[in-house]
């Protein structure tokens, strides 16, 4: 998840528009593809509504469960290289689950996720 967040923001959250948000940068056709997680209830709202979207991607637990969510659904071997592994799971969230398979990552993407990778010592918190 770590790396995911570095390469799509540096972490840093963006305030939602028409565009993505979150510190994941996640799209409301994302978040609907993942199932439309939302925060606890008690915090927020007593029922769905269109707010939803806006709370989960701004609140990490739900953002990442929306993460978690999205890579189950999309799954794939991006890179082809006969194993799903946190490259692909960057890839997907970066290029979507199509684009992944056909769309190469820009230079400055490659970089971060690689330096990032490269200095993650578990990979237990991955999807």
């Amino acid at each position: 998840m770590q790396c995911i967040c570095e390469n799509i923001s540096g972490c840093k959250p963006k305030m939602c528009g028409k565009q993505s948000c979150g510190v994941f940068r996640i799209s409301e056709s994302y978040w609907f593809d993942a199932g439309e997680p939302t925060v606890s209830q008690n915090e927020y709202t007593n029922s769905k509504d269109a707010s939803d979207y806006f709370f989960c991607v701004n609140d990490r637990k739900c953002a990442e469960t929306t993460v978690r969510a999205y890579m189950k659904r999309f799954s794939r071997d991006c890179n082809r290289d006969g194993v799903i592994d946190c490259l692909d799971y960057i890839l997907i969230h970066l290029l979507g689950p199509t684009g992944c398979l056909t769309t190469s990552l820009s230079f400055h993407f490659f970089n971060v996720m690689e330096l990032c990778l490269s200095h993650a010592s578990s990979l237990e918190d991955y999807p």
